[in-house]
């Protein structure tokens, strides 16, 4: 046998087929859920391909601060261009996540009821 199969593999696999590509995913909770670790990948058509990090118009109190390219981690700094693909994680309060998902993936999509 040349390879060991690996139930979570599968699992997270198939977990992450499901999520939508054009989602900000929370992460985590943080500061007693007053802040939140978000995640959203660059996907083409999103508004924030082709920009420098520092031009992003970021609401106060949320930041990114690293990206993951190509499978490695980067730091995010002014200059960072930010390209199709990237992985952006950053950190902010949670009523801003509306205005997050605008600047980094474009208008929100309709929320089914």
């Amino acid at each position: 046998m040349d390879e060991i199969v690996s139930p979570t593999r599968m699992i997270l696999g198939s977990i992450e087929a499901d999520i939508p590509v054009h989602e900000l995913l929370i992460l985590a909770a943080l500061g007693g859920g007053e802040l939140e670790l978000v995640e959203a990948q660059l996907r083409e058509g999103s508004p924030a391909i082709g920009l420098l990090a520092g031009k992003l118009e970021l609401p106060d109190g949320c930041s990114v601060f690293a990206a993951i390219r190509e499978g490695r981690a980067i730091s995010v700094r002014s200059d960072t261009q930010l390209r199709e693909g990237d992985r952006i994680i950053g950190i902010g309060r949670a009523e801003c996540e509306g205005e997050l998902y605008r600047t980094l993936l474009g208008e929100e999509p309709e929320k089914a009821n």
